[in-house]
């Protein structure tokens, strides 16, 4: 799942849409299809710049939490190749 997929369910008023890639402009935002019987949003949706942003806020998230989880292993001795397995 994509970092951009998981800025779009973390905005409460995402009911859901089919995603066959990521958005690259407001235009293609707009133009996403719902995936069931009710709307992309519920009431007001949020710009792409508001996703793309919430996006690289996860991602960057998530490569603290590795450097800190690779941090902790190195303090323990782990070789680098024990570290690469775990991770």
């Amino acid at each position: 799942m994509s970092y951009f997929t998981k800025a779009l369910q973390s905005f409460d008023n995402f009911n859901g849409c089919l995603i066959p890639s990521d958005p690259t402009s407001q235009e293609e935002f707009e133009a996403l299809e719902p995936a069931a019987d009710l709307p992309v949003w519920t009431g007001t949706a949020p710009t792409y710049a508001d996703v793309a942003a919430k996006a690289v806020e996860l991602e960057e998230a998530a490569a603290a939490k590795v450097a800190t989880k690779r941090s902790a292993y190195e303090k323990l001795g782990l070789t680098e190749a024990e570290i690469a397995a775990i991770l």
